[in-house]
């Protein structure tokens, strides 16, 4: 179980998907005229905070 719940844990990371949605943002930032430094930054902080309340329920289901 312990393998099982560290790939689990892995694929809610997801590195990749997240350097996805970056990069789809800081177009859309850069099309609207907003701040893209801005706009990553926040997408990244909503991000790593999502990831922290899936491992956390995870782990509560386990």
């Amino acid at each position: 179980m312990a393998e099982n719940l560290a790939e689990i844990r892995a694929e809610v990371a997801a590195p990749k998907r997240v350097e996805a949605v970056i990069a789809k943002v800081t177009v859309l930032a850069r099309e609207k005229g907003a701040d893209e430094a801005l706009i990553k930054k926040m997408y990244r902080n909503m991000i790593a905070d999502f990831v922290v309340l899936e491992k956390q329920m995870l782990v509560m289901r386990v």
